[in-house]
């Protein structure tokens, strides 16, 4: 029968039968530049399947039906021979079923336990009354009055805080918002339809997480022995401190904030199911409008802060946060440097909104330059690596002087 007929017989496609000639597993005859097939092959082909139910390799397989070629297994001997194949592969597949029950047992406490965190009621936290005394009126820097609170273990759930020139700041789920702010769904290097987890592919998120590991031994141990206020902002695309807050400290007063609404409600969710010891204040506010007062922050974490703000603004982010920070404040974060204009034109075409003074922001030297014509005296500069993964993903091809990370320190002059 021709190849097609015993495809149809068999009920296997031709190109596994191919495969399967090419492997030596199947013989048929060969004349006239096509395969005829017999009934043995037929029966080959059975056995063959037969094997692969057993869990045979098809190495295995070919060394079982050769034993049935140059054999007839059925003396003694030859039967003994297979019958021992046989017992080798069940006593394996029994290891396996074994294996297997050990693995079926450990997902399902692992699916108990991912289950109770979604039954579980997750803790809300709201704003610590301790840091009232950081916040002042960003319009006019006069005090504000705390109204219309719901507090809960010294902690603000909601409210209002409302100052005497006419500003206004609510306080919803823990929260404090501004009002007016944009949403992430206008930010055309976001997907609307993608969840912030889907972002990054496996191959960023290790090489985002090493960036991590080298940003935390740079910030001297010595240097968070005392309490501080910490700040981090801009975290849309990695929330630095959230992930590694054990390793910083929990005795100090963390400040998160970022101008879009959904992303400082997303990750406070996800914040609000661990460790309640945490001082924490998320704010939704744009960076010229935090209602902080000048001078009180100790430390900012900025992981890619500066470069996203300057992606969507046309100011220098670490410009306008100087007000905020304290004398000799430090500040302990990763930059983007890019090093070829062709690269930014690219991006400028497939993002219009970019500013057009961003590559003169992160050239060669621009940031350093920067830093220093903002108040800062730079510490640091560490070349971290290319980010060949993001060109990728940004659709642009990179072959020459990729952009890359560059991780720095700096203080307040």
């Amino acid at each position: 029968m021709k190849i097609s007929e015993f495809s149809n017989k068999s009920n296997v496609s031709e190109q596994t039968i191919r495969f399967y000639i090419k492997k030596g597993l199947l013989i048929p005859l060969h004349t006239s530049y096509q395969y005829s097939f017999s009934e043995q092959d037929l029966k080959d082909l059975r056995y063959i399947q037969s094997c692969k139910r057993m869990g045979f390799s098809l190495e295995e397989t070919l060394r079982i039906l050769s034993l049935h070629r140059v054999a007839s297994l059925h003396g003694p001997k030859e039967v003994s021979y297979l019958l021992n194949i046989l017992q080798r592969k069940r006593n394996e597949l029994e290891k396996a079923q074994e294996a297997l029950k050990d693995s079926i047992q450990e997902l399902s406490r692992s699916i108990e336990e991912y289950q109770l965190k979604i039954s579980n009621p997750v803790r809300t936290s709201g704003m610590p009354l301790s840091f009232l005394d950081l916040l002042e009126c960003p319009d006019c820097h006069g005090a504000f009055t705390l109204s219309d609170a719901v507090i809960r273990n010294g902690q603000v759930l909601s409210g209002k805080l409302s100052c005497g020139c006419g500003a206004v700041f609510t306080i919803q789920d823990g929260i404090l918002y501004d009002k007016d702010l944009p949403s992430i769904l206008d930010n055309s290097f976001f997907n609307a339809h993608t969840t912030f987890l889907e972002e990054y592919d496996a191959q960023a998120v290790t090489a985002i997480k090493k960036d991590e590991q080298a940003l935390l031994a740079l910030i001297p141990q010595k240097l968070m022995a005392e309490p501080k206020v910490i700040i981090e902002t801009n975290f849309k695309r990695w929330f630095f401190t959230a992930q590694n807050i054990e390793s910083i400290g929990t005795q100090h007063r963390y400040i998160f904030a970022e101008s879009y609404p959904e992303v400082v409600a997303y990750h406070k969710s996800i914040f609000d199911s661990g460790d309640d010891r945490r001082q924490c204040l998320f704010m939704a506010c744009r960076p010229n409008r935090y209602p902080l007062r000048h001078g009180c922050v100790d430390l900012w974490i900025d992981y890619m802060d500066s470069t996203d703000f300057s992606e969507s603004n046309c100011e220098f982010l670490p410009a306008v946060l100087r007000a905020y920070m304290k004398q000799e404040a430090h500040i302990y974060g990763v930059s983007l440097v890019i090093k070829d204009p062709i690269y930014f034109e690219k991006l400028k075409q497939l993002h219009p909104e970019l500013p057009d003074n961003l590559y003169k922001l992160y050239a060669p030297g621009g940031f350093e330059e920067n830093l220093k014509n903002a108040g800062y005296q730079i510490k640091d500069t560490i070349f971290l690596r290319n980010i060949w993964e993001t060109s990728a993903q940004s659709g642009i091809s990179v072959s020459k002087n990729p952009p890359y990370r560059m991780l720095y320190s700096a203080r307040i002059k």
